[in-house]
């Protein structure tokens, strides 16, 4: 029995899901030689396998290897355009090959057509019959294919030879840089079109005129807003203390000055009207004098009372004044109690830590210059002891691991660089 030939379209296109391997074809074939296979534009030679040949309604390809996501992949049909079978002048007829010659023929005749109606430029079954064929190589080298603008016919044209206008259309019309509207004023519609400032907004000009009274000129369409004002700034606002209505620089320029007294160098003196505080509670200076807060050198920071500095914050971070004592004031030694095995922390800096029983660590990260006591508050000897690759050294004797603290008695314990001292009564 012979091959029907559908009447479909001898090519089919599909766009890939993440792993597909199987794409129908839904057009007939002859032999699997006769689908050829893209993916992405390129042919394929290899890695698929066709089935359904020679059967009505076509088949489908299976690839080796699930494709790609979004891959497009295309099925076409390309039977060569040859005679397979040949007729006797005589004897028997072979009506299989006839039917099987004119199955090859009609789909041979169908993959034309599909090229034809659907890849080719063609004329509308209703349009003038015009001369479509390309020139010669030498009259179309480097030049741009058009059609005629009388006959509509195909012809060339120098890329130097296309006309591209000089002038395209007309745009908008340019604006004048906006102004403050005045009466009696000669105003223009035509580029660059007037623009004024009336009441806080502005208006660009659309029917030439000479200005009379601004609000007629606007109920006329003679202008068009573009650009609106916000709200009208109302109230008496508070801020840091300074009240009243602030209207401009100049009154906020008053205001700050009624709450602040001046010196020389544009130093405050003092503030009032800041919280809880008074005409002579804040002083602060921006030069060299010994007042208040004050700024003594470059990226330092003093503070002095009674004309005296008695604290300064140096650029490195450091402290100092005219004696220890002034800078940082006395501090007592806070305690730290444990009753159970501690090991020191750089948060002990400055304390006592008062032990009981179960000893103390010393670990490798305390932070240069450290420095603490340990008071074994019990009648029991109590072990201290060094952790870590760092040295731990008796002042004045060797180094060691551990010592032992005596009942009752203190440990002062000093780092530096990598070496941890420490003295008192240990052994």
């Amino acid at each position: 029995m012979a091959l029907a030939i559908n009447d479909t379209e001898a090519r089919r296109q599909y766009t890939a899901t993440n792993g597909q391997t199987q794409f129908t074809i839904p057009f007939e074939f002859f032999t699997a030689s006769d689908i050829v296979v893209y993916v992405d534009g390129v042919e394929q030679v290899s890695g698929y396998t066709v089935y359904g040949a020679g059967a009505e309604g076509g088949g489908y390809i299976t690839f080796t290897s699930g494709r790609t996501a979004g891959e497009i992949v295309t099925l076409v049909r390309d039977i060569p355009v040859a005679r397979s079978s040949d007729f006797p002048l005589s004897g028997p007829f072979s009506i299989e090959a006839l039917n099987v010659e004119l199955s090859r023929l009609t789909a041979i005749v169908q993959q034309l057509e599909t090229v034809i109606q659907n890849r080719c430029l063609q004329l509308s079954a209703w349009d003038t019959a015009i001369g479509v064929t390309v020139p010669e190589v030498a009259n179309r080298k480097g030049k741009l294919l058009k059609f005629d603008d009388t006959t509509g016919e195909l012809d060339v044209i120098g890329v130097d030879a296309w006309t591209i206008p000089a002038i395209g259309p007309t745009g908008p019309a340019a604006w004048a840089a906006p102004v403050a509207w005045q009466t009696s004023t000669a105003y223009t519609a035509t580029a660059p079109r007037s623009t004024v400032v009336q009441a806080g907004e502005t208006y660009v000009c659309l029917v030439s005129h000479t200005s009379g009274v601004f609000a007629t000129d606007l109920a006329a369409n003679r202008w068009i807003k573009v650009a609106s004002k916000g709200a009208d700034g109302a109230g008496s606002p508070t801020w840091g203390g300074i009240g009243g209505t602030l209207s401009n620089q100049t009154d906020l320029q008053a205001a700050l000055g009624g709450k602040a007294a001046l010196g020389a160098n544009g130093d405050i003196t003092s503030l009032t009207g800041l919280g809880n505080g008074s005409a002579s509670a804040v002083s602060i200076r921006f030069g060299s004098a010994n007042t208040g807060l004050f700024r003594p050198a470059t990226d330092t920071v003093g503070v002095a009372t009674a004309g005296t500095e008695r604290l300064r914050f140096l650029a490195a971070g450091g402290i100092t004044s005219e004696n220890v004592a002034a800078a940082v004031g006395y501090k007592g030694i806070v305690s730290n109690a444990k009753t159970g095995a501690y090991q020191i922390a750089a948060g002990d800096m400055g304390m006592s830590i008062d032990i009981t029983t179960g000893g103390i660590t010393i670990p490798d990260s305390l932070p240069d210059g450290f420095a603490c006591q340990v008071f074994n508050n019990s009648g029991s000897t109590q072990t201290i002891t060094k952790s870590g690759s760092e040295v731990m050294r008796k002042v004045a004797g060797a180094t060691a691991t551990s010592v032992t603290l005596a009942g009752y008695g203190k440990a002062f314990i000093e780092k530096r660089g990598t070496v941890i001292l420490i003295d008192g009564n240990v052994t």
